[in-house]
């Protein structure tokens, strides 16, 4: 029986059962199980009572959320043993004892110099394995989002098929369903959510297999570093800016002012809360881009909106009515989604990146500078031009990257 690894055992039992990576501000259920607090969060979105685990599935008349201070301590030194164990860890070459710092094209292997210079590798396409890795990566990471995706969705069904069955059926144990004494079988409907569950069971356990087997090739500052390849050089449009709002003469950057500007009338421009957009609106493509705050005032927030939103009328902060954002309210951080979804970043955002997959419907939000995830809109169908936007409240000032 192979030898157990007891770094990489540490390093599983520290990850989160949702989004398979390292414990993030872990939090611990009534029933016992341990999440990440946002990951927990965002399963329980639009729940307003019989709160299931999304592990075991036992449910709390309560939202129980209590902080795991000690696993929060593992996690941190389970991240530390496992950089030092990658820092130490070199590869060899069999044959000449050299590192492997090439990569054959045509043998799909990596080799060594002395390889390399043999008769065997002489006419064949060779790259150093830095070069061949990161494209290969970039290959794994197509095929790690939807893998992503695909689980949440296993997730959210599997709540949603229990809180259905609960509604359904009485109070009364599965015991009492299949008394034995009345020849009761067991209800159909038990037997039917059993079943289910354990489809979506299987479907999990699989994906989250592909899952850790793809990230174990690169770490996810790489998945980060990829985004970044998308930036694109936006600026910000003066003719839609709230009168309270002051654009820099170059268009990159904004500040709040109390002072109640008289502007030409502009269609486009905002009259009922303190934005401004970007001068340029996405279609189609992926696109990234970076804000920093300057100043976040009371109140900020960064995303993307729809050319549609009346910038006259009431405006509501949600994906269904056109704006993809998270921000700020004194250092409570939120995004915008159909309720308001409470976030807890590992540490204070100063810049933020705005990536948008106009095709696979996506907004993802990460901090720029700690390259944390920070909020993922997913699974909504673009019809029309999105443009980057930007809000601002007393005292708030921004400026882009």
């Amino acid at each position: 029986m192979a030898a157990v690894d007891p770094i990489l055992t540490l390093k599983e039992e520290s990850s989160c059962p949702i989004c398979l990576d390292y414990f993030d501000d872990p939090v611990i259920t009534a029933c016992g199980h341990n999440f990440c607090r946002s990951c927990l969060v965002l399963s329980w979105r639009d729940l307003e009572s019989d709160f299931s685990c999304p592990q075991c599935l036992t449910v709390s008349a309560q939202k129980i959320i209590l902080a795991n201070r000690q696993l929060r301590n593992v996690v941190e030194l389970a991240k530390q043993l496992n950089t030092k164990k990658e820092a130490t860890k070199e590869l060899l070459c069999e044959k000449h004892k050299e590192s492997l710092k090439l990569f054959c094209q045509d043998d799909q292997k990596p080799i060594c110099v002395v390889c390399d210079r043999s008769r065997d590798h002489r006419s064949h396409t060779v790259h150093p394995i830095e070069e061949a890795a990161q494209e290969c990566r970039g290959k794994l990471l197509d095929w790690l989002i939807p893998l992503k995706e695909n689980l949440q969705l296993i997730l959210e069904s599997k709540l949603k098929e229990d809180k259905a069955y609960k509604s359904t059926m009485d109070t009364q144990s599965v015991m009492d369903r299949c008394d034995k004494d009345n020849n009761r079988k067991p209800d159909i409907r038990y037997l039917v959510r059993e079943s289910t569950l354990e489809c979506f069971n299987t479907q999990h356990a699989y994906i989250k297999e592909k899952i850790k087997t793809i990230k174990e090739y690169f770490p996810k500052e790489l998945e980060f570093s990829r985004f970044k390849g998308f930036k694109v050089p936006i600026i910000m449009d003066p003719d839609t800016a709230h009168p309270k709002l002051v654009v820099s003469k170059d268009w990159r950057y904004v500040r709040w002012t109390s002072n109640m500007r008289v502007l030409p009338y502009r269609s486009k421009r905002f009259s009922t809360i303190c934005a401004v957009v970007g001068t340029q609106g996405f279609s189609s493509g992926r696109h990234y881009w970076e804000v920093e705050l300057k100043d976040k005032g009371e109140m900020w927030a960064v995303g993307v909106m729809a050319e549609s939103v009346n910038r006259k009328g009431e405006i509501v902060w949600t994906p269904q009515r056109g704006i993809w954002s998270i921000g700020a309210n004194l250092l409570q951080y939120k995004a915008f989604e159909k309720s308001v979804i409470q976030l807890f970043p590992r540490d204070e955002p100063n810049k933020l990146g705005v990536y948008l997959d106009y095709e696979k419907g996506q907004v993802s939000m990460y901090n720029a500078d700690t390259v944390e995830h920070l909020f993922l809109f997913s699974q909504y169908t673009f019809t029309e031009k999105l443009f980057p936007f930007f809000f601002l409240s007393a005292g708030a000032d921004m400026s882009l990257v």
